[in-house]
């Protein structure tokens, strides 16, 4: 499971920096631990994008702010190269690009003649009104997510049971969600259209239907 927790990234040369200073010698020094080391970080503004290990990262927050009680910053009064080297965000979803070249670098599957890929995000617009046609629903701002494990494994294991489908991968999110998120991704190869069509129709749909559960925020 994938939840949108928010993820720390510090840059490649602040890690250097970092790796080499005493930690009692400033507030953050011992305490601050990144997620992912990025190469060229500080050069990155707020809603930037990045590819790491096959998932795609948004920047949210550049930079860290600083603590007057740090011993570092009263010593010198400059801020330390966190205050630059760091930034925040979350996980946006999977590399479609890394999902196609894992399936080449495997030799891929002959009989595969297709894929086709379902990218699932956030509306504005409520279920009631897009699906019931309900009138006066007030604008979703984000949504709760979550999905059962279970249950996807045995919807994929069904799809594969259907006519010429030989791979199928799936990707879903989980957690608190804004307008404009990723919820999930489904990747299905298979030997002709009307075959993975029909899959990727059938597979998204039970997903939809049995394998989570929504909760939409308004206002």
């Amino acid at each position: 499971m994938t939840r949108m927790y928010q993820v720390s990234f510090i840059d490649t040369e602040t890690k250097k920096w970092l790796d080499e200073q005493a930690p009692e010698d400033g507030l953050c020094l011992g305490k601050f631990h990144a997620d992912i080391e990025v190469d060229g970080l500080q050069h990155m503004k707020a809603g930037r994008e990045f590819e790491s290990g096959g998932m795609r990262y948004r920047i949210t927050s550049a930079g860290k702010r600083c603590f007057e009680e740090c011993q570092l910053l009263q010593r010198t009064g400059e801020k330390c190269p966190l205050a630059s080297g760091v930034s925040f965000g979350k996980l946006v979803g999977p590399s479609m690009d890394c999902w196609m070249e894992e399936i080449r670098a495997r030799g891929g599957d002959p009989r595969i003649g297709m894929y086709l890929t379902h990218n699932g995000v956030v509306r504005m617009t409520s279920r009631a009104m897009v699906r019931e046609g309900a009138e006066g629903t007030d604008p979703v701002i984000a949504m709760d997510f979550s999905y059962d494990a279970a249950e996807l494994d045995a919807a994929v294991a069904d799809t594969y049971r259907m006519p010429g489908i030989y791979y199928i991968r799936t990707w879903l999110a989980e957690g608190r969600l804004e307008v404009g998120d990723n919820i999930m991704y489904v990747l299905i190869g298979g030997d002709i259209r009307p075959n993975v069509t029909a899959a990727l129709d059938y597979l998204v749909g039970r997903i939809k239907e049995r394998c989570v559960t929504e909760r939409e925020i308004t206002e």
